[in-house]
Formats: C-alpha cells, sequence, structure tokens
C-alpha cells in the first residue's frame, strides 16, 4: 500500500466507500493478502477479531470447492485494472462460500473495486455482503423495473436489511401518491401505525440525506417518542432521497433498536448504502419509464404511436387473434389551423384523444398515427356488425361541438373500418382501413 498512515488509510477509504455507494469490509494488496479489515468482516466470516485475518490470503478463507470460482474473480478484476486516478467498481458480483472458524460455510456476494493505482491506497477493496441479502436487493429492482406495487417492492429490500442488521426492527415508510405505505420486518403494527403517521406529518424522519442519524421524536413526533420511550427502543433513521420520482419512493428507511446499543458503523453503512440504492434505483427508473414512454407514445396526446400500434399487430397476429382497426381522419383540420393558430388545433387532437379513449374498451389500444389521423385496434372483434358499431360509437363521441378557450368548434370526421377475420394479417388489413377511410371521406354524408 502507499506509504499513509493506519489513521490517513482509513479516511481515504472512508471516501472512496462513499463514491462506491456500499460498504468497504476488506482490502487487499496486489497478491490479494489481507491489510485492512473492518465493519461487519466478524459478522460474515466468523472471525471475533478481523487483525487475525492481515496477512493472509482472502483465498485461505475460501470453500475449496468455491476456489474456481474465486480466482475467475480474481483474474477478471487484475485483467481490469484502471488506469492512474481512476477509481470505479469492476469486475460482476462473484458469489462463492466463505469458511467459518467452526468450519460451516457462509454464502456472500463480493464486488471487487481496483484502486492499486490510486496513489491513496495502492490496494483492492473488497464489498462482502450475505449472498441472501443480495438477492433480497436483485427482486427489489426487478419489483422497480416491472412496476409492481409499492409494498411488494420495498418488502425485498427491507428483508435484505434485517439480514445484513441483525437484532433489530426494520421498516420502510414511503408515499405512493397519497398512500402512505408501511413495510416492515420484527416490528408489530403499533410501530409500523406510528412510523407511517410520522413520515406522513413531515415526508421524513430526519429532514437530511446523508447518514443515518437518531431520530429525537419528542420534539416532531410525538406519538413516536411515547411509543419508543414505552417501549425502551431508540430510533435511527435515513430519509430517501428521490426527486427524480417526487410521487413515488419518498419517506425514511428505520431501524428501531431494543437494546442500549446504538447503531455501529457498519450498520449505519448499510442503512445508508440502502436508502442509497433506493434512490439511485428510483431516478433510473424514472429515466427508463420516460424513454420507454417516448418511443411507444404521441408527445402531444399521449396516445400509442405508429411503432407501438405495429408492435401490437404483430403480436396479434402470432397469437392467432381476430381483431378490428378503425382509421379516421379529421375533416377540415387544416382550415381550422390556418384560421385560429396551432394551439387551437392542438387542442382540437386533444379533446379528439380523450374522446376516443372514452369509447375504447380496456384492452383497445387507442393510436394518433399523426397529423390528424388516428386509430383503434380493438383485439377479439370477428363480426362485422360489431365493426359498424364501432364506427358508429367513434363518429358519435366525435360529433358533439367542441368546447375551446377561444372558440366553439364542430368537428367531423371519416373512418374506415377492417376486420382481419374477413381480411388476412396485419399489412392487408391496414391497408383495408386505411381505403375504407378514404371512401369514406368521398362520400357526401361525413362522420
Amino acid at each position: 500500500m502507499a506509504d499513509w498512515s493506519l489513521e490517513e488509510t482509513r479516511r481515504h477509504l472512508a471516501e472512496v466507500v462513499l463514491q462506491h455507494n456500499g460498504l468497504v469490509t476488506v482490502v487487499v494488496d496486489s497478491e490479494w493478502r489481507v491489510v485492512f479489515a473492518a465493519g461487519a468482516v466478524d459478522y460474515l466470516t466468523g472471525h471475533a477479531d478481523p487483525a487475525a485475518m492481515i496477512g493472509r490470503s482472502i483465498l485461505d478463507f475460501t470453500h475449496p470447492d468455491d476456489l474456481e470460482i474465486a480466482l475467475a474473480g480474481v483474474a477478471q478484476v487484475m485483467d481490469e485494472g484502471l488506469e492512474e486516478g481512476v477509481v470505479d467498481i469492476v469486475g460482476s458480483p462473484v458469489t462463492v462460500r466463505l469458511l467459518r472458524p467452526d468450519g460451516r460455510p457462509t454464502h456472500v456476494t463480493v464486488v471487487a473495486a481496483n484502486l492499486l493505482n490510486d496513489p491513496g491506497i495502492g490496494a483492492i477493496a473488497l464489498r462482502v455482503q450475505l449472498a441472501e441479502a443480495q438477492a433480497q436487493i436483485d427482486r427489489f429492482v426487478e419489483g422497480l423495473a416491472t412496476g409492481a406495487s409499492p409494498d411488494a417492492t420495498l418488502q425485498p429490500l427491507v428483508d435484505a436489511l434485517a439480514i445484513s442488521i441483525p437484532s433489530a426492527g426494520l421498516a420502510a415508510i414511503v408515499r405512493d401518491g397519497t398512500t402512505d405505505v408501511a413495510v416492515h420486518a420484527g416490528l408489530d403494527d403499533e410501530w409500523a401505525g406510528a412510523l407511517r403517521r410520522a413520515v406522513a406529518d413531515g415526508g421524513g424522519l430526519t429532514g437530511q440525506f446523508g447518514d443515518a442519524v437518531l431520530v429525537e421524536p419528542r420534539s416532531t413526533h410525538g406519538a413516536l417518542g411515547s411509543l419508543a420511550t414505552r417501549r425502551g427502543a431508540t430510533v435511527w433513521a435515513h430519509d430517501l432521497a428521490t426527486a427524480a420520482v417526487p410521487d413515488r419512493y419518498c419517506g425514511s428507511l428505520v431501524v428501531v433498536r431494543f437494546d442500549d446499543g446504538g447503531l455501529q458503523f457498519n450498520h449505519r453503512q448499510e442503512l445508508w448504502r440502502a436508502a442509497r440504492f433506493v434512490s439511485v434505483s428510483a431516478h433510473q427508473w424514472e429515466q427508463d419509464r420516460q424513454l420507454r414512454r417516448a418511443a411507444d407514445h404521441d408527445p402531444l396526446t399521449g396516445l400509442a404511436n405508429r411503432a407501438r400500434f405495429r408492435r401490437e399487430l404483430d403480436h396479434l397476429d402470432a397469437a392467432g387473434r381476430p381483431y378490428a382497426i378503425a382509421y379516421l381522419d379529421l375533416d377540415g383540420f387544416k382550415p381550422i389551423n390556418d384560421e385560429h393558430g396551432h394551439d387551437v388545433g392542438d387542442a382540437v387532437l386533444l379533446q379528439v384523444a380523450d374522446r376516443l379513449r372514452s369509447v375504447a374498451r380496456a384492452d383497445d389500444l387507442v393510436v394518433r398515427m399523426g397529423g390528424d389521423e388516428f386509430a383503434v385496434l380493438v383485439p377479439d372483434l370477428d363480426r362485422p356488425a360489431s365493426g359498424k358499431e364501432l364506427a358508429d360509437r367513434i363518429g358519435e363521441a366525435l360529433r358533439a361541438p367542441m368546447q375551446l378557450a377561444a372558440v366553439d368548434l364542430e368537428v367531423s370526421s371519416s373512418i374506415g373500418v377492417a376486420l382481419s377475420c374477413e381480411i388476412g394479417l396485419a399489412h392487408d388489413v391496414v391497408r383495408a382501413a386505411d381505403q375504407a377511410m378514404y371512401l369514406a371521406k368521398r362520400t357526401p354524408r361525413r362522420g
């Protein structure tokens, strides 16, 4: 390692820990000999004195049957060494078994940060975590990505914290829109209710983001303070910073201790890491959601766009399900734009979109094809009479006058309907609906 004092090294390590959004528990040199061990190492490995690990190869603590996996991870980290001055986590998480002094194995997930070229450390930092806890975090990410309910999404995260912070009650108290959600482990409903009310009052328990702090509930959370005093507990919390998703995942992660001890440094780091993880994941989820929506939706009306329409048609054809397509075009839309301006034109398009949504079923797809052309895709419709009924419903919805801020307008439409059961595959059905629409436009009767 670099010629630093132990205190300087620890301080520099703490800065790197924050950058890496994780808990560093073991540091090894270029030969993978342990030079620093702290935090939850004793809990994970069973070594009461982490200093006993100093100077030994980290591989000495690995189950013999997992040495090949561990060596492959070592090779990857060394091959992906970093340029001077660059600090980043490299390598994929590796799950191995550590051997405890009593011979029992512990399944852990290890992530390495190659800091050999960092002038302040010159070593490799390992974040070691119980594999079960990592599996719970993976389930949290999956719930977030699939849009699961907040309680179903957050429960694995609370379960992971319960593994990492034993002998404590854990809770995640968040606001989802206007609804407060409490997910907890090791706490009864009285605690959950008091924590939910406290978060609802202030949006969080601590009013800050950056460290787990001891809540002083007597000043701002009287009911919670009374409960803590009566039950002989202390409450630690870390607020969630989720400005990217303002109506979801705002609140606190909470640890309730029922003994006289405080919250150990490594447990505070776990709480900080979990809170940071929620915030970063929520931010990424929101970015991904916006990108997916932009790819599939019309930016003005919020309706599905042509790409989404084509994809849904392919799915219906692949599944062999019948469907109908209603194509419609607004009559006289260009003069509206020319006479009243594009703001009024946009307002007309928005009202058309709302009216089409109002007549569509839950499984129907309403699409803005572009300009003043729209479509409605109706799955499982296979009777010609139903196609005519669809056209009539759409025409009736659009025929009513539109009351806009500056002017009242009447907008008619030309509608063409085609059914897959009569024609065949998607491109032919689309062409037939488009032709039927233009035929309707050329007839004296509109709508």
